[in-house]
């Protein structure tokens, strides 16, 4: 498998890790041994789901304007 970042190569791994105050916690994803991206499952769910909804990150920016904007509007 491709990583979607750098298409370097992607390997099933095992991430564990918690303390004391949260409790311990676990769960199965994908990395990538060139750049160190991660996957797993849920990313990938609500990704689906940002897709059909036709929500992304590029329209809420639009929707809130950039922060340079705001400002000159507010000057």
């Amino acid at each position: 498998m491709k990583c979607e970042r750098c298409s370097g190569l992607v390997i099933a791994m095992s991430f564990v890790g918690g303390d004391e105050a949260l409790g311990a916690w676990e769960y199965d994803g994908m990395k990538c041994l060139n750049c160190g991206h991660i996957t797993d499952p849920l990313f990938m769910k609500n990704r689906r789901i940002r897709a059909r909804q036709g929500i992304t990150r590029q329209l809420a920016r639009r929707r809130m304007g950039s922060p340079d904007r705001r400002i000159e509007h507010a000057a």
